[in-house]
């Protein structure tokens, strides 16, 4: 017995979501690792980050509904890029989050609903936690990313 199924054909609307993201990086060992996610869904790899001037980001998403999340996350910091002598930092390296524009809009006024979540490094944390220092687990309107971890801006 032969059937046949019909489905409803779907038109399913994309809408391209255009991002341009302003980075300044300061550092003096190399250049940090930024991943651009949009909704979980990667755009953009970036480690040739150029030191002390700001970096324009473009890229462009394909998406089924207006997206909910940008996320950006910095990799690749290590011990070796931060340099203390006698208890005082002097040397370090330092992502800035400058700006974030959607489809040419400015999202900086929704910073401050912005947060951070830092990873800190290995065996920095637990010496840390040793001496009864609390770290942060999530840090609210932040746009100085001085630890790998992930910052994300509702839209």
């Amino acid at each position: 017995m032969k059937f046949e199924v019909k489905t409803p054909e779907r038109n399913i609307q994309w809408n391209k979501v255009k991002f341009e993201i302003t980075l300044c990086a300061d550092f003096w060992f190399k250049s940090p690792q930024i991943l651009i996610k949009v909704d979980g869904m990667m755009l953009k790899n970036i480690n040739d980050l150029t030191p002390n001037k700001n970096t324009v980001i473009d890229c462009e998403a394909k998406m089924k509904q207006e997206p909910k999340t940008i996320t950006i996350e910095r990799h690749g910091k290590n011990k070796w890029d931060t340099v203390v002598n006698e208890g005082k930092i002097v040397r370090d390296s330092k992502v800035e989050i400058i700006d974030v524009k959607k489809d040419g809009m400015s999202m900086r006024e929704n910073f401050n609903k912005s947060f951070f979540m830092p990873y800190y490094a290995e065996p920095w944390a637990s010496e840390q936690k040793d001496k009864g220092v609390v770290l942060a687990e999530k840090i609210d309107n932040c746009t100085d990313l001085y630890y790998n971890g992930k910052w994300q801006l509702n839209l």
